[in-house]
């Protein structure tokens, strides 16, 4: 009779894989003194700043309210529960924030259509001929991806923040 030292195996994962996971949980060690001394790490520890449980600072529109600054095709603003237009050379597209994200309806020759988005950062492309939109949820740390570089006659609209009946929003027309 041969033993396979297969089930040993299988026993020394479990238990190194039992380990890792027991203590994924604590700390890095990074706090605690360089000698090894026990009694300095809790030291430490009270010491070093707490965790913030708090959400990042609420990002703000470079171009502030100013929807003057998009007439160009490219934007940053904040938009709030009062409807703003935004009119392009093949449709106009007007948002409205709501308590979790926007409104939108598009108005062009290709007729009209309306839209929302919610739940952290969206992006939707909005041609005359219709839209597409994703969501991914919140972004790291407030970290606010790159404008997407759209096609000619394609509109990139992006919800990057909403906070307090505000949502700001990124536009960029290719």
């Amino acid at each position: 009779m041969t033993i396979s030292p297969a089930p040993h195996r299988h026993r020394l994962v479990a238990l190194t894989l039992l380990a890792a996971f027991g203590t994924a949980g604590c700390g890095t060690g990074s706090d605690a003194d360089p000698g090894g001394d026990a009694s300095g790490s809790a030291a430490a520890e009270s010491s070093s700043p707490e965790p913030s449980s708090a959400e990042p600072e609420a990002p703000t529109a470079a171009d502030g309210t100013d929807y003057a600054a998009c007439d160009d095709g490219s934007c940053e603003v904040a938009v709030s529960s009062e409807p703003v237009s935004f009119a392009f050379d093949e449709f106009t597209l007007t948002v409205n924030a709501t308590e979790d994200g926007i409104e939108t309806r598009k108005e062009g020759d290709g007729g009209t259509g309306t839209g929302s988005m919610s739940g952290g950062y969206c992006l939707s492309y909005v041609t005359v001929d219709g839209t597409s939109t994703s969501c991914y949820g919140t972004v790291e740390d407030g970290a606010v991806p790159e404008a997407p570089e759209p096609e000619p006659g394609v509109l990139a609209l992006e919800l990057l923040h909403v906070a307090d009946g505000t949502a700001i929003i990124r536009l960029t027309m290719g």
